[in-house]
């Protein structure tokens, strides 16, 4: 990445102020890679031994995950499986998150799996649990940890990417943890609770047509 020595910006860099996708553009143009923060954006991920506090509705979709850092319970967002569709049509989706690397893998397994069974679910539940697994991951080892937690940058990632950082976006509820904030769709933190419709918000914000 190359910085302009009179605004400290990376050379090419456009303000571009938010992330706009239309659903009925069909052409060979690269699609923009748009990452996803995972514990507190697409899902709540608590204790095993924590559950107990939380409303038996509220747990109705989780999924329980054992990794090398315990057993956890995580439970996926409201519109998380639609926005990750409506990504892998639109763009390039990836995750981009401080948790680690081995619990990321299970997770996203796990609540592809919650989708249903490939033999007898339906086109729509089949596209949402694909939606769920098999991408590009960025986890703990590619932040950069500080004194109030881990960092994320979105100008690391474009030099290893084929977009540049005009076409690099990261949804994620802490932006002030971005070193280009200005390329974060901002959503409030999730914990938990089944009424909450943030990425539906995000869905109507970001697409078009």
């Amino acid at each position: 990445m190359y910085i302009c020595q009179e605004t400290r910006k990376p050379k090419g860099l456009i303000d571009v102020k938010s992330l706009i996708l239309d659903r009925s553009r069909r052409t060979a143009h690269a699609m923009p890679t748009v990452c996803l923060g995972l514990n507190g954006t697409l899902f709540w991920k608590i204790n095993l031994s924590a559950a107990t506090a939380f409303p038996e509705d509220w747990l109705k979709n989780a999924v329980s995950v054992e990794s090398n850092e315990g057993c956890h319970i995580v439970i996926p967002r409201p519109g998380a499986a639609e926005l990750l569709v409506e990504l892998e049509r639109h763009a390039c989706p990836m995750i981009y998150s401080a948790q680690d690397e081995e619990f990321i893998e299970k997770a996203l397994l796990q609540l592809s799996i919650a989708q249903g069974d490939p033999d007898t679910c339906t086109d729509a539940e089949y596209e949402k649990s694909e939606a769920f697994y098999d991408h590009y991951v960025w986890s703990r080892d590619q932040c950069i940890a500080g004194s109030d937690g881990f960092r994320k940058s979105l100008g690391t990632l474009s030099e290893f990417s084929d977009n540049s950082i005009n076409d690099i976006w990261l949804i994620d509820h802490s932006p002030e943890r971005v070193d280009f904030p200005n390329h974060v769709i901002g959503v409030t933190e999730f914990k938990g609770d089944p009424q909450d419709r943030e990425l539906f918000k995000v869905i109507d914000r970001i697409f078009v047509n």
